[in-house]
């Protein structure tokens, strides 16, 4: 993903708060490729298919993991994100989303206090 990418991404987000909605509209696509792999093996676990139950059983344990720590995280930036909105300097953003400001991104990390 391109730093312009990310912008525009972040300008989307700005004013949503971090809900765990936003977060399942842009993010779906991950949860429906487990699904994808989960519904196949729960039917051929349910034809007592005794040699995959394991599998059945780690599936259920990544879709239950994944949405564990999807909601920890979705809680955790909810937590921070007014102050990220607050210190964010949104023009330099913007400039960067519409590829404007193209070698200005290329300081991005801070070197501290």
């Amino acid at each position: 993903m391109t730093d312009a990418k990310r912008c525009q991404y972040l300008l989307a987000l700005a004013n949503s708060n971090h809900s765990m909605r936003v977060f399942l509209r842009t993010n779906g696509w991950r949860y429906a490729l487990i699904l994808a792999l989960f519904v196949p093996v729960t039917y051929l676990a349910a034809a007592d298919t005794l040699a995959l139950r394991p599998l059945w059983a780690g599936l259920i344990g990544a879709l239950a993991g994944a949405l564990l720590r999807d909601a920890g995280w979705v809680a955790r930036i909810r937590e921070t994100w007014p102050l990220t909105v607050r210190i964010t300097n949104w023009d330099l953003v913007r400039e960067i989303a519409n590829g404007r400001a193209a070698g200005a991104a290329d300081h991005a990390s801070p070197t501290g206090p």
